[in-house]
């Protein structure tokens, strides 16, 4: 009888070893996978995500965009009529830069830049076309009052006589005066809009001469 107890006390004491070998091998395993799960997971958090829209990798080829060059304006070409009344195209003046100016002698701003157009004129003729056009309506401007006007008043540059109307319509001249700056190919490099300055005159011309 004592030695059965005795067995069974061991069997007993066996079994919770055995139990707790068990329980301890688990219980690593599961401590291992936790831990693993963990650093894992620190890992991809720390790990930067690349935003294709805000790439920072240096390694990449810079992206060059092209800059198209600017679009020039052709100058529309029309006809016009020159002091002597024959009849003359815009285009017959290209190869020089141009001062196309629209001006009446009823024109109060026309005629206060008239003397400093004359004065560049003088100084510039030969590199540059001036041509100083009258708009001619018939009635309150006629070719006989601008021209009295310029001969009043000792103008020497080229005077022309817009008598259709057509180069203010193609240059939507709704003011005047009115100047348009051509290069030597053509084409319109700029616009104004009421009386300008001597300085800017000059400064429109040189950047056009400058070009040749």
């Amino acid at each position: 009888m004592k030695n059965k107890k005795v067995l069974w006390i061991l069997a007993v004491f066996v079994l919770l070893i055995v139990g707790a070998s068990v329980l301890y091998q688990n219980l690593s395993k599961y401590y291992e996978d936790q831990e693993e799960k963990k650093v894992a997971s620190q890992q991809d958090n720390n790990t930067p995500t690349k935003d294709p829209e805000n790439n920072t990798d240096n390694s990449l080829e810079p992206t060059i965009t092209a800059i198209p060059e600017p679009t020039l304006q052709p100058a529309i070409d029309f006809s016009m009529q020159d002091i002597e009344g024959n009849s003359v195209s815009l285009s017959d003046y290209y190869g020089k830069p141009i001062v196309l100016n629209f001006w009446a002698s009823w024109c109060g701003p026309c005629k206060s830049e008239m003397p400093e157009f004359n004065k560049v004129y003088l100084d510039l003729k030969d590199d540059v076309n001036f041509l100083m056009v009258d708009m001619v309506d018939g009635f309150q401007e006629t070719i006989k009052k601008g021209s009295k006007f310029i001969e009043d008043n000792g103008y020497e540059f080229p005077v022309f006589f817009d008598v259709d109307q057509e180069g203010a319509y193609y240059y939507s001249v709704i003011a005047i005066p009115s100047t348009v700056f051509i290069d030597k190919d053509g084409n319109v490099a700029n616009y104004y809009q009421g009386a300008i300055s001597e300085s800017v005159l000059r400064k429109e011309l040189e950047a056009l001469m400058g070009e040749e």
